[in-house]
Protein backbone atom coordinates (compact mmCIF):
# COMPACT_ATOMS: atom_id res chain seq x y z
CA UNK A 1 0.00 0.00 0.00
CA UNK A 2 1.56 3.36 -0.98
CA UNK A 3 1.45 5.86 1.55
CA UNK A 4 0.86 3.03 4.54
CA UNK A 5 2.86 2.51 7.56
CA UNK A 6 2.79 -1.35 8.96
CA UNK A 7 0.54 -1.09 11.56
CA UNK A 8 -2.37 0.48 9.24
CA UNK A 9 -1.60 -2.44 6.65
CA UNK A 10 -1.88 -4.59 9.83
CA UNK A 11 -5.15 -3.28 11.15
CA UNK A 12 -6.59 -3.45 7.71
CA UNK A 13 -5.91 -7.15 7.57
CA UNK A 14 -7.00 -7.88 11.25
CA UNK A 15 -10.21 -5.89 9.70
CA UNK A 16 -10.80 -8.30 7.32
CA UNK A 17 -10.23 -11.77 9.41
CA UNK A 18 -12.85 -10.33 11.61
CA UNK A 19 -15.22 -9.80 8.46
CA UNK A 20 -16.23 -13.44 8.08
CA UNK A 21 -17.53 -13.76 11.84
CA UNK A 22 -19.83 -10.40 11.64
CA UNK A 23 -23.59 -11.17 11.33
CA UNK A 24 -25.37 -12.15 7.87
CA UNK A 25 -27.72 -9.09 6.41
CA UNK A 26 -31.28 -9.17 8.20
CA UNK A 27 -32.41 -9.23 4.43
CA UNK A 28 -30.58 -11.83 3.70
CA UNK A 29 -32.30 -14.03 6.67
CA UNK A 30 -35.56 -12.33 5.48
CA UNK A 31 -35.44 -13.58 1.74
CA UNK A 32 -38.60 -15.40 1.13
CA UNK A 33 -38.30 -19.23 -0.71
CA UNK A 34 -38.85 -19.77 -4.46
CA UNK A 35 -42.16 -20.78 -5.07
CA UNK A 36 -41.79 -24.16 -7.69
CA UNK A 37 -44.21 -25.62 -9.77
CA UNK A 38 -46.41 -28.16 -8.50
CA UNK A 39 -47.39 -29.96 -11.70
CA UNK A 40 -45.29 -31.83 -13.91
CA UNK A 41 -42.54 -30.27 -16.21
CA UNK A 42 -41.51 -31.53 -19.44
CA UNK A 43 -38.65 -30.10 -21.03
CA UNK A 44 -37.37 -30.53 -24.80
CA UNK A 45 -33.99 -30.09 -26.62
CA UNK A 46 -33.76 -30.85 -30.10
CA UNK A 47 -30.18 -30.42 -31.77
CA UNK A 48 -30.17 -30.13 -35.69
CA UNK A 49 -27.01 -31.27 -37.68
CA UNK A 50 -26.65 -30.70 -41.24
CA UNK A 51 -24.77 -32.74 -43.50
CA UNK A 52 -23.44 -32.32 -47.05
CA UNK A 53 -25.98 -33.24 -49.58
CA UNK A 54 -28.87 -31.18 -47.86
CA UNK A 55 -29.39 -34.35 -45.34
CA UNK A 56 -30.09 -33.58 -41.67
CA UNK A 57 -29.33 -35.15 -38.36
CA UNK A 58 -31.90 -34.19 -36.01
CA UNK A 59 -32.04 -35.35 -32.04
CA UNK A 60 -35.08 -34.62 -29.90
CA UNK A 61 -34.55 -35.24 -25.83
CA UNK A 62 -37.23 -35.04 -23.33
CA UNK A 63 -36.92 -34.70 -19.78
CA UNK A 64 -39.92 -34.73 -17.51
CA UNK A 65 -39.54 -33.11 -13.86
CA UNK A 66 -41.08 -32.72 -10.56
CA UNK A 67 -40.10 -30.79 -7.68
Amino acid sequence: MPGSDRRSVVRALGALAVLPMLPAPLAAASRARPAFPSATLVLERTLDRHLADNALIRVTRCWSCTF
